[in-house]
């Protein structure tokens, strides 16, 4: 299907330790741990609220609008979290313009 991480029609090039087709197995099986390790740490860096880029977004508003002079930190609060619904609005609807232009 093109997504093995060394296509069956090469791997005859390379010496395995011990039997081929569990040293394949376990290469395939690494290969997707890690690509599933750095799509979760990258989706969980969004800047969506129920993930933590959404609360390190809220913490950076807040921080800019009080380096801007803004001494209310009800106010802050209010725009800091106004701002991270519009950003979360915004990565959603791109995730589920992503997700209808893989399946239509």
């Amino acid at each position: 299907s093109g997504f093995s991480p060394l296509p069956e029609s090469s791997q005859w090039w390379y010496d395995t330790p011990f039997d081929a087709g569990v040293f394949w197995w376990l290469c395939s099986l690494f290969y997707w741990i890690f690509w599933l390790n750095i799509l979760l740490g990258v989706s969980n860096a969004l800047p969506a609220v129920p993930f933590d880029g959404g609360f390190l977004f809220i913490g950076g508003v807040d921080r800019l609008l009080e380096m801007a002079g803004m001494k209310d930190a009800k106010k802050r609060e209010d725009i800091a979290d106004r701002a991270a619904s519009y950003m979360t609005m915004a990565v959603w609807i791109m995730f589920l313009f992503v997700m209808m232009s893989i399946l239509f």
